[in-house]
């Protein structure tokens, strides 16, 4: 009580034997943490010009997106559509496919 710690430490810890859990966030009507957890986040993201940094890269973009929505979700699928929107699909499970050429 009384110390100032980061939303997203604060859940990492408080959940950190929950595989699902994507993010913390302060609720201002009654100025309380909510950790939260999902199986699967789909994000479609317009970006903002070329200087909006989630749209310069798509694994870049997502990359950062995933640090503050779907924290241990693993990224599936990634994909930048004309340069006007980032996709980024973040699953529990992504099975993993090795080229043999």
């Amino acid at each position: 009580m009384g110390q100032k710690v980061e939303i997203s430490k604060f859940c990492n810890e408080a959940e950190m034997s929950n595989p699902y859990y994507t993010r913390g966030k302060v609720h201002k009507e009654s100025q309380t943490v909510r950790c939260y957890s999902a199986k699967r986040v789909v994000l479609k993201w317009e970006c903002e010009g070329k200087s909006d940094p989630y749209c310069k890269d798509k694994d870049v973009g997502c990359y950062l997106f995933k640090e503050k929505l779907a924290a241990r979700l693993k990224l599936a699928h990634s994909s930048l559509v004309e340069k006007k929107f980032l996709n980024c699909y973040f699953d529990t499970q992504v099975n993993d496919i090795e080229l043999n050429i």
